[in-house]
């Protein structure tokens, strides 16, 4: 199919179970098969792709941003402590 036709063809949604499962990837791996067929839903398997993937990564950001402060940890923190440069000191000649 050439892709200067404008006539479309529907695709079936399960093409929206790529994304969902694989991520980026899977939301690629859909826009390669239909983007001729249906193009708009190729760039809706991408975009679902997308936000499925940054969706984790910013979730995981934000907990070591907020659970990583002194205030929020499980570890009790002394501010007199200093780390043992000495004890590093060995591993290098």
């Amino acid at each position: 199919m050439s892709p200067f036709n404008t006539a479309t063809r529907i695709r079936s949604n399960s093409w929206y179970v790529l994304p969902v499962f694989g991520g980026i990837i899977g939301g690629m791996i859909s826009w390669f098969a239909i983007r001729y067929d249906d193009p708009r839903k190729a760039r809706n398997c991408v975009l679902l792709g997308i936000v499925l993937t940054a969706i984790p990564i910013i979730l995981t950001i934000m907990s070591l941003v907020i659970f990583s402060t002194p205030k929020y940890s499980m570890i009790p923190i002394d501010p007199d402590f200093h780390p043992p440069i000495k004890f590093i000191d060995q591993f290098f000649i």
